[in-house]
């Protein structure tokens, strides 16, 4: 399976091995979200600016197009913990108030606080999250 890429503009080179990255376009070869269905909900921005990882053999220099490439399972876990994880939380919490006997509008306010739970947990976590998301620069594109 081919990873997802886009392709960025260097803005800059904080340290050793490292390169901040603004996205230009969402294409490149190989690209995963323009066959992924969710994408309409995704963060698509061009003013998305990324941290990325920089291998031994490519120097890029602040303002190089490049081309940058992550694991395809960065997708299915953002699925997860956008979409899955908060609908299912929100049903569970919905399915127990009904089950325990509580009016629907108290059923849909335990819902809502256990949807917001989840929201601020995953915030807490976020880093956890992201830290396996290793986006790297595999090439320079020229202009």
């Amino acid at each position: 399976m081919s990873p997802i890429s886009h392709r960025a503009r260097v803005v800059s080179l904080p340290s050793q091995g490292t390169a901040v990255v603004r996205l230009t376009d969402m294409g490149g070869s190989g690209d995963g979200c323009a066959g992924c269905r969710i994408s309409a909900v995704c963060t698509r921005s061009s003013e998305m600016v990324l941290e990325v990882a920089v291998p031994a053999g490519v120097s890029p220099a602040a303002g190089d197009q490049v081309l940058i490439e992550a694991p395809r399972a960065l997708g299915r876990r953002a699925v997860v913990a956008t979409l899955l994880l908060p609908t299912a939380v929100l049903v569970a919490a919905l399915a127990i108030a009904m089950l325990a006997g509580m009016s629907e509008a108290g059923a849909v306010a335990v819902g809502l606080l256990a949807l917001g739970a989840t929201f601020v947990a995953l915030c807490l976590v976020r880093e956890r999250i992201e830290a396996p998301a290793k986006w790297k620069i595999t090439k320079i594109i020229s202009d």
